[in-house]
């Protein structure tokens, strides 16, 4: 598998952390490919995904804001409908200025994929969105309601978030805590280790998450709806993949997904982490979008 190299981009604000893999050939002779992570994981925890593409891509995958290894801070003032991730994977994608890129990502990565191909068309020539985060628009619009009434809707995403333990003795108790639990369950050994080899930094004698558990719930809490209606806007080829158990992107998404001309394709037992479950299906459609193009 070829390891990747860690650079380092200037934002405005700081300096976001990012994976690179050259690819084949001199350097920015392979198409570019830019992955964007989930909310609350970072670049390497996709590695093992990753990895293999480099035989025809060069693959740049960010650690987003408050994630990883990146500096650039916590901004909430422009989190909402997740503003901010968008605005700094344009701005990557402009302080790369490699031509035209496909972009791929998961959860919140493939919805801020999605808003950057609408919002910078000349940057992104396809997009790749595995289980994007695909809540209907009135649903959205019930759940803002009953939290400003303080009606408890049962378990969220951010509540659950806001209570993870932040800190660990070491990384073996880390690693303890998360293997064959919770979300964890289905993931291979080598995505947890890569997940957290990234995701936890020096904390006096310990370690602590990297992305805040405060960080992480309110980034659920700033996710927006109505996303699968923003997919005309799309002006390129676009693939969705999706699980089918407990996915983000429900049938009614997928049908508006499909409406709007995107290839659209269901993992039959795949979960919300269908790329750390079925990573040769992600790949396979991240290579079948390339060579339509």
């Amino acid at each position: 598998m070829t390891a990747p190299i860690r650079t380092e981009y200037t934002m405005a604000d700081g300096r976001m952390s990012c994976l690179e893999w050259d690819g084949p050939g001199p350097r920015g002779a392979a198409p570019l490919l830019v992955f964007a992570h989930a909310t609350g994981f970072n670049a390497q925890t996709y590695q093992g995904l990753l990895a293999p593409l480099a035989r025809r891509f060069r693959i740049v995958a960010p650690d987003q804001r408050g994630h990883g290894l990146s500096t650039v801070p916590p901004l909430t003032g422009r989190l909402h409908g997740w503003t901010v991730y968008c605005d700094d994977l344009i701005r990557l994608l402009e302080t790369l200025d490699a031509g035209p890129a496909i972009l791929a990502g998961h959860s919140m990565g493939a919805v801020v994929s999605l808003k950057a191909a609408i919002a910078a068309p000349a940057r992104v020539r396809g997009v790749v969105l595995a289980e994007p985060v695909a809540v209907p628009g009135v649903l959205g619009l019930l759940r803002a309601l009953a939290h400003r009434i303080g009606w408890d809707v049962g378990p969220s995403l951010a509540r659950r978030a806001a209570q993870r333990r932040a800190a660990f003795p070491s990384r073996q108790d880390a690693r303890d805590a998360y293997t064959n639990r919770g979300a964890f369950r289905t993931w291979p050994a080598e995505t947890l280790a890569d997940y957290l080899d990234s995701g936890l930094v020096p904390d006096g004698g310990g370690v602590r998450l990297a992305c805040s558990p405060a960080w992480e719930a309110a980034t659920f809490h700033a996710a927006p709806t109505g996303i699968a209606r923003l997919a005309p806007q799309v002006h390129c080829p676009m693939t969705v993949l999706r699980g089918t158990i407990a996915s983000t992107c429900p049938d009614s998404q997928a049908a508006l997904f499909a409406r709007a001309g995107a290839h659209v394709v269901k993992a039959d037992g795949a979960s919300h982490f269908l790329p750390m479950e079925y990573p040769d299906l992600v790949r396979h459609e991240i290579e079948r979008l390339a060579s339509m193009l």
